[in-house]
């Protein structure tokens, strides 16, 4: 699979080769035992899709620290894992695949193979690998492509705007339901507004045998924007909106019953969750939830409809009944709302990058997206108003978080910005912040009545939060002497801003379209309970988005969250991901889990994940879907659980906020309270 746009780069250094993706600059590196001297190579060695691979010859290598690697046969069968004690294959062909900075695959032939890891950290650690001699290795490469490659000019005109749009499927790496993996999708190219249509050379448009036809107008063209970068289909002025495939069949995109963008959102969620089901005949045939509640029930098997065209299988697809898919489809990130104006098309490839659910505003109606079974994390909008829990969403924002990521939680930092009547108070916030909810963070810093000079700088010192406890006014934040602006602040490198008061969603507003990336607003000053309680979830991984949900609207009042969401603010050490466990009660000591796992970098829609203790089957679920756990829970167990730090976890529905000593007897006192409450109602 030659690809000529260099999305990664090998760099040899004597014994060591240094895996670079230039998109975004991070890089993981290889050690041999002798000086390398990598050739190029063949791509389809693998047969996972890779941008570019080379060779070299070694007897062994160091590789890491990366996230996690496992063995697969050659042809992409699962094998086993690597840990502290060390594994021996026996003589054969194996590829090594490792997550990290780039993804890797590491393909030795005709060798015995042993692994494994000196130290086994929560980022995986750097994995030893020895050959019974010497071996040619080839090493291949995928950018995780997360920000775009190329940028599409295109003037105020709908028809150019659906040209544009048949090349946003080019970051796609094959039409086949392996795209349903977002490494395997990548950042559609950016589009920015100009004076003509202009798409680079190295964009092409995919030829996925699929035409979406639609009126010539933005809001038709915002809603089947999703549909269409997913199927890698070429967008055409029509009368109707319709889906047209190659074998003749029109599927219309619009019912009396079904807008436009309730029709595409629910393709949408089934093809991808079809997808994801049928691609267990692919490269990954890992045990799955959704796959062991639907396979049996499906008019195909899944499995043998993983080598037909996209157009059969959009027609298998289309033939389901949605009763028996929409319960299993899984939350979308974002429900985003968009202005029928030309203003919003360079917003659509960053939600396209997420598989956001989009909806235009038509006369200021809005759209019935998300009220169904279906919902989302974020639910957000470009125009105004916003109501209060909804997201007002920033284009900075999200440009701003193409160039930088959320830092691990041992190196986060966060600062507080108070008034001096209430620096006890806080101080005792940063207190616990770093003595119960993770020692690693950095809490320390405490800025009580600033200046504008002094508040302008911190918001450019590179804080991964800056809680700002000073009022929001009009105009900007109330300082010492006076009001800071937005348009005062030379350079803002906060990842993520907490504001409060009667002016916080404009104020943080205009710092996310100066770079904040993520922001939480509130009306009214949140209490230094409610904080610690926001924070406890944004340092095990969670955003704004979650944090507030799990927080709750009574106590956090009127609020907004603002930028790109539902984005981060820390991220988990070695890319482990943010997981909230839902328990209840069937009866004094038998609980049942539901697992739901946050939309993150390494952990988009369409992954999958698996909750790991000793009553819980190998087993794997879609990301956004809230899974029970088939065996019941100890209010022992129930209580372990509530004291990992890897965890949010509702009690019978009331958030857990690490308040009260988890022991056993407190899990059998608060169900025993809440049994009592329902049987005096």
């Amino acid at each position: 699979m030659e690809d000529p746009r260099r999305l990664v780069a090998f760099e040899a250094d004597g014994s060591s080769l240094r895996v670079r993706d230039t998109l975004h600059g991070e890089a993981i590196t290889l050690r041999a035992g002798r000086d390398v001297d990598p050739k190029p190579a063949l791509t389809d060695l693998f047969v996972v899709p890779v941008d570019d691979a080379v060779s070299f010859r070694t007897d062994g290598l160091r590789i890491g620290p990366h996230t996690g690697a496992i063995v697969r046969s050659d042809t992409g069968d699962h094998i086993g894992g690597f840990s502290e004690d060390w594994v021996d294959h026996p003589r054969g062909t194996y590829v090594v695949d490792i997550g990290g900075p780039v993804k890797l695959y590491v393909r030795i032939p005709d060798t015995g193979l042993s692994g494994g890891y000196e130290t086994l950290e929560r980022n995986g650690g750097t994995l030893h690998l020895e050959f019974d001699g010497d071996r040619t290795v080839t090493v291949g490469a995928r950018s995780h492509h997360e920000r775009p490659e190329a940028r599409i000019t295109v003037p105020d005109d709908p028809t150019a705007l659906a040209e544009a749009f048949s090349y946003l499927g080019s970051s796609i790496k094959e039409f086949s339901p392996e795209r349903s993996w977002p490494t395997l999708r990548g950042h559609p190219p950016a589009i920015a507004r100009g004076d003509e249509l202009r798409i680079p050379d190295a964009l092409s448009k995919p030829q996925s045998g699929v035409t979406v036809r639609v009126p010539p107008t933005y809001a038709a063209l915002y809603e089947v924007a999703p549909l269409a970068f997913y199927l890698g289909a070429e967008v055409v002025p029509g009368e109707r909106p319709e889906l047209h495939l190659e074998n003749g069949y029109v599927e219309p995109l619009e019912t009396p019953t079904e807008p436009l963008a309730d029709r595409v959102d629910a393709l949408l969620g089934r093809v991808l969750l079809l997808d994801s089901v049928v691609r267990v005949g692919g490269y990954f045939s890992n045990a799955r939830h959704e796959y062991d509640e639907i396979a049996g029930d499906l008019p195909f098997y899944p499995p043998e409809l993983y080598d037909a065209s996209l157009s059969a299988q959009l027609m298998e697809y289309l033939e389901v009944s949605p009763s028996l898919l929409d319960p299993h489809v899984p939350e979308r990130p974002l429900r985003a709302t968009l202005r029928d104006d030309p203003v919003d098309a360079e917003l659509i490839p960053h939600l396209l990058n997420d598989l956001a659910s989009v909806s235009v505003d038509r006369d200021g109606e809005r759209s019935s997206i998300g009220t169904g079974d279906r919902d989302a994390l974020a639910v957000g909008r470009t125009g105004r108003p916003v109501a209060s829990g909804e997201t007002l969403l920033v284009p900075g924002a999200y440009e701003a978080g193409l160039d930088r990521s959320p830092r691990e939680v041992s190196d986060g930092e966060v600062l507080f910005v108070i008034d001096g009547e209430q620096a006890a108070a806080w101080r005792g916030v940063r207190d616990a912040v770093t003595e119960e909810l993770d020692p690693t963070v950095s809490v320390g810093d405490v800025l009580v009545d600033p200046t504008s000079e002094a508040l302008a700088a911190a918001l450019g010192d590179g804080y991964d939060l800056v809680c700002c406890l000073r009022p929001a006014v009009d105009g900007g934040v109330a300082c010492a002497d006076g009001v800071l602006s937005p348009d005062e602040v030379d350079a803002v490198d906060a990842w993520g801003l907490l504001l409060a008061g009667p002016e916080a969603l404009d104020v943080s507003a205009a710092l996310c379209d100066r770079e904040v990336v993520t922001a939480l607003a509130t009306a009214d000053p949140p209490t230094p309970t409610t904080v610690r309680r926001l924070l406890r979830c944004l340092v095990r991984g969670h955003g704004f988005a979650e944090a507030a949900r799990f927080v709750g609207s009574q106590e956090l009042g009127d609020h907004w969250t603002v930028g790109a969401q539902p984005r981060p603010v820390f991220r988990r050490e070695g890319g482990s991901i943010p997981i909230r466990v839902s328990v209840e009660s069937e009866a004094p000591d038998s609980y049942r889990l539901s697992v739901w796992t946050h939309f993150v970098r390494e952990n988009r829609l369409g992954s999958v994940t698996a909750l790991y203790d000793d009553a819980t089957p190998d087993a794997f679920q879609l990301t956004g879907s809230d899974v029970e756990q088939p065996v019941a829970r100890s209010a022992e167990k129930v209580a372990e659980l509530l004291r990992d730090p890897d965890y949010i976890v509702r009690l019978d529905g009331t958030p857990y906020h690490g308040e009260t000593e988890p022991t056993p007897a407190f899990v059998r006192e608060f169900v025993s309270e809440r049994l009592d409450d329902e049987a005096s109602r």
